[in-house]
């Protein structure tokens, strides 16, 4: 009997051992989960952001978001991640036609933006009035844009639509949009390519016209070169035959000879 209940024990107790685990595969444990959440959820920040999107230029708030995920997610050094998140940025603001600054001041600006949130981050545990105060200039900022335009952007700038709109993106909260202006510059654009489409076929016209005129003056310069040449040829060949014109340079024809019959002998006969 002890040693049939020492055998039932032992099996409920593997059973409740293999449960146990497969519960735990399942189920993953609240710290595993915290752990996930504290690592996607940023002091301040929030939710990370894999990519820029939205019809506006990314804010601060967009900018902090990315450069988050490169640093947390892809593992990537405090620097190559602001470098990563600049490179996106730029490619973002050139989809709206607006010319960037050097890509060492944009990360440079970055790296900046970020220092200020580690020192906030040292200090959260702080709950004065300062604190708070700091933290609440800090996410106020984060609907405006994150400003990485050229400093002569405006005058670089060929289109007066993107003009106003990138006066409009750097005033607070980043009025505008690019989907309202997308239809007329690409109405305008298309104008533009038939524009282009239309002077390069009228130069392709001009050039083949200019080539045709070149050829037909080449042909009758042939020409004419052939003729002085077959002139030229038939001259050394009279001259090989010898001279055909009398000395006045007229034609000499030659005259059928004559023999005088009346001689004064078969006269004398003829009286």
């Amino acid at each position: 009997m002890n040693i049939e209940h020492g055998l039932l024990i032992s099996v409920f107790s593997t059973d409740q051992q293999s449960k146990s685990s497969c519960t735990a595969a399942v189920f993953p444990s609240r710290s595993m989960a915290k752990a996930t959440r504290m690592q996607s959820d940023i002091y301040l920040v929030g939710p990370l952001k894999e990519e820029f999107t939205g019809s506006k230029l990314p804010s601060v708030h967009d900018v902090l978001g990315v450069y988050f995920h490169q640093l947390k997610v892809t593992s990537k050094t405090k620097h190559e991640a602001a470098k990563e998140t600049i490179q996106k940025l730029s490619v973002y603001c050139s989809r709206a036609r607006i010319p960037v600054r050097d890509e060492r001041k944009a990360i440079s600006k970055l790296e900046d933006l970020v220092t200020i949130w580690e020192n906030l981050k040292k200090n959260r545990h702080r709950k004065t009035e300062t604190q708070k105060k700091n933290e609440d200039a800090f996410t106020a900022d984060f609907t405006n844009l994150f400003d990485v335009s050229h400093g002569n952007a405006l005058q670089m700038i060929d289109i007066q639509e993107d003009r106003e709109f990138l006066i409009a993106q750097q005033q607070p909260g980043r009025r505008g949009s690019m989907a309202g202006m997308d239809k007329k510059l690409e109405k305008k654009e298309n104008e533009k390519k038939k524009r282009a489409e239309l002077l390069r076929k009228r130069k392709i016209a001009s050039e083949e016209t200019k080539r045709n005129m070149l050829e037909t003056a080449v042909l009758e310069t042939t020409s004419s070169s052939s003729a002085a040449e077959e002139s030229e040829k038939s001259e050394d060949e009279e001259d090989v035959r010898g001279p055909s014109t009398s000395v006045c340079g007229t034609p000499c024809h030659q005259k059928r000879g004559r023999k005088k019959i009346c001689t004064p002998e078969v006269l004398d006969s003829l009286d």
